[in-house]
């Protein structure tokens, strides 16, 4: 055999062990942009159904809503657990959505997760919240 290299698989290695049933790129990092709160949450329909999901760490889904009458830049948060339609419960504020929407309309995949529950003596609650992006 004397210096021969065996040939290596073709394949990129990235796809050999696929991660829950998503293809990562070699170099894919997720990338922390800001810490906000979840505005809107108040008037969220039905939050008592899921309130019991919204804690630290939980991740929460980010969704676009160009046709959004009051803010052609909003940002729907929803909460999607498992087994369980989604939800929306609220909005990136709009002081810190306009360069988040630009980067989701170029395709970026940003996500949130809730960071600290902050409860309010009348049983209300705020929610604080890191959004990231996937790159």
């Amino acid at each position: 055999m004397g210096g021969m290299i065996p040939s290596m698989p073709q394949t990129p290695f990235w796809h050999l062990a696929p991660t829950d049933g998503q293809q990562k790129k070699p170099f894919q990092q997720e990338i922390f942009l800001l810490e906000t709160y979840v505005a809107g949450l108040f008037f969220a329909e039905n939050l008592q159904d899921v309130e019991v999901f919204l804690v630290p760490g939980f991740r929460l889904e980010l969704l676009r809503e160009p046709q959004n009458e009051y803010d052609e830049q909003a940002i729907q948060i929803f909460v999607s657990p498992k087994g369980r339609p989604k939800q929306r419960i609220g909005y990136v504020p709009r002081a810190k959505n306009e360069i988040l929407s630009r980067l989701m309309d170029a395709g970026k995949f940003l996500y949130g997760i809730i960071q600290e529950k902050h409860p309010h003596p009348d049983g209300q609650f705020d929610l604080t919240i890191r959004i990231f992006m996937e790159d």
